[in-house]
């Protein structure tokens, strides 16, 4: 039970909605990841991402501000590439 924890959440585990409000906090902006392990926390906040996306989409509205994020992936930026 340990492992799939660790596999799915890292050494914290997150909730749908606390992952859905950290989405609208980065609304535009996005977020950098300091130390994050394997990131699964960046996977989630880019999955919601991609989510809010799709449904202002289906919606057509335009999104609420003008972000220049175009790639979903640059909602979590990397800080520690780990190339040392």
């Amino acid at each position: 039970e340990r492992q799939d924890f660790l596999a799915k959440y890292g050494c914290t585990g997150w909730t749908v909605p606390l992952i859905q409000r950290l989405g609208e906090l980065g609304q535009g902006r996005g977020f950098v990841e300091l130390g994050a392990g394997h990131g699964q926390w960046a996977r989630a906040l880019v999955d919601e991402q991609q989510v809010r996306q799709l449904q202002q989409q289906q919606q057509q509205q335009p999104p609420k501000d003008k972000s220049p994020l175009q790639n979903p992936r640059d909602f979590v930026l990397a800080y520690d590439d780990q190339s040392r």
